[in-house]
């Protein structure tokens, strides 16, 4: 899942995580104690599921949560960019976008900055996103 990956990448200490109980997360599997710390964590906006896709939006607002909590200071948008498909978006989405769009993490799926809010993001799609993240910690 998404949030094993993210856990390894800000490489978190998962321990204090295990012995959390939440009913959406199953206990003893290999992504048990990342989830568990993504909802301790407030990453998460929705019942958790290790079964992909993750929509983009909530992929989006997940990533900046993350980066808030890596401490990563976010640029403030002052300039919005109009994404195709803003009408899409819920509030939060947008503003996560806005910030992904300026750090360079997401770019749009065209020319015309469509963000695709409901679409899934392939696994070549993701691990170019997590290198542009992996990017941003190593000039922090």
């Amino acid at each position: 899942t998404v949030v094993a990956v993210l856990a390894r990448l800000g490489k978190i200490d998962l321990t204090p995580y295990a012995a959390l109980q939440y009913g959406d997360i199953a206990n003893d599997q290999w992504y048990s104690a990342s989830a568990k710390w993504a909802r301790a964590e407030n990453l998460l906006a929705r019942q958790f599921s290790p079964n992909p896709p993750t929509p983009r939006g909530e992929l989006a607002v997940i990533l900046v949560k993350y980066l808030e909590k890596m401490g990563v200071t976010l640029p403030a948008i002052t300039e919005p960019v109009i994404f195709a498909d803003v009408t899409q978006m819920t509030e939060e989405e947008q503003q996560a976008f806005q910030i992904l769009y300026k750090l360079g993490v997401f770019k749009g799926k065209d020319k015309n900055l469509t963000m695709d809010t409901q679409g899934s993001t392939t696994r070549a799609e993701l691990a170019a996103l997590l290198h542009r993240i992996d990017t941003i910690f190593k000039e922090k």
